[in-house]
């Protein structure tokens, strides 16, 4: 018998560790691409609502606690949320276990004007 017989077992077992540590790489990216996408969906839909209050008359206060519901509601953590103006911007914050959280930014803006369609 020669001393290369094992050789094959060795090489097929380091193949073997090599997959899956691509696999989790990629797990891991996919991952964070995903929360990314979460935190931009809940930041929207954040944004939105909070310009919404605001074109409905209301004050920012109320602005900004809509914007926290609708933050939780989509899986997030509303941070920030600036509802002085005609413009919110709003910073939303996902955490998934063994991950750094991933924050979305968005700009909705609200106007005071109505559109020519919607007056009766």
């Amino acid at each position: 018998m020669t001393r290369q017989a094992g050789s094959a077992g060795i090489l097929a077992c380091g193949l073997v560790a090599l997959m899956a540590a691509l696999v989790l790489g990629l797990c891991r990216v996919a991952t964070g691409v995903l929360t990314a996408a979460r935190a931009q969906t809940a930041a929207d839909a954040a944004a939105l609502a909070a310009a919404g209050e605001l074109a409905a008359g209301r004050t920012p206060a109320d602005a900004e606690r809509t914007a926290s519901v609708t933050a939780a509601a989509n899986g997030a953590r509303l941070f920030r949320c600036d509802c002085s103006g005609p413009a919110v911007i709003v910073h939303v914050s996902v955490v998934l276990p063994f991950l750094r959280p991933v924050s979305g930014q968005v700009r909705a803006v609200a106007r005071s004007e109505l559109h020519p369609e919607c007056t009766g």
